[in-house]
């Protein structure tokens, strides 16, 4: 993805736990830049205030809980005013969402530390500081079809409220197979497996 957006002519800075890691997917491109960094303290790494947008994918169900706000305290550190964190990272309904499945856990006990809902990574975000949340939409590809780029992803405020009511009745269900269940139907109106956010700095 970060080689893409660099391909792209944005000035991308990818960071990884190691430097064998990061740079064997480096690409030749002049605007991009590897470097190493803890995953938590994005701001002993970085200059502050120095990016427009922030990417993570399937990263924070890594950390260890006690690390979140940390973590998003530093993304916000090296954010400009209005800059915003766009994230992934699967949903606790839907999971767990590592190896732990095949041996048939409700909870993960692999890789991933820690699943999350909406819910709670507002409130994390918000102690953290960011302003405002929005739930990142991706339409169905049918509409694409239809509508062309209009059908692209978007940002909405209002849905993101509507799942974390959607939510709420999916972990008052009495097991986790119920909730992958609901999960699953609930696609219909959007929902899906993996939290897609974006959170901004400011106004």
């Amino acid at each position: 993805m970060i080689s893409f957006l660099a391909a792209s002519g944005y000035d991308c800075t990818a960071t990884e736990i190691t430097r064998e890691r990061g740079e064997r997917f480096a690409s030749k491109s002049d605007n991009l830049t590897w470097r190493l960094t803890d995953g938590v303290h994005l701001d002993r790494f970085e200059k502050p205030a120095s990016y427009d947008v922030v990417l993570s994918n399937s990263l924070i169900e890594h950390l260890h809980p006690d690390d979140l706000l940390d973590h998003c305290k530093g993304v916000l550190a090296i954010l400009r005013n209005g800059g915003r964190y766009v994230f992934c990272t699967p949903h606790r309904a839907s999971g767990p969402s590592d190896v732990s499945i095949v041996f048939g856990c409700d909870e993960p006990r692999g890789m991933h530390l820690r699943e999350y809902t909406y819910r709670e990574l507002i409130d994390v975000l918000s102690r953290a500081g960011f302003q405002r949340m929005d739930a990142v939409l991706m339409p169905p590809k049918r509409m694409g079809r239809v509508l062309g780029r209009a059908s692209g992803p978007f940002a909405s405020h209002a849905y993101l409220n509507f799942f974390c009511i959607l939510e709420r009745f999916m972990l008052l269900l009495p097991n986790q197979p119920l909730r992958r269940k609901a999960v699953r139907l609930s696609r219909i109106v959007l929902f899906k497996p993996c939290i897609f956010m974006e959170a901004r700095k400011g106004g």
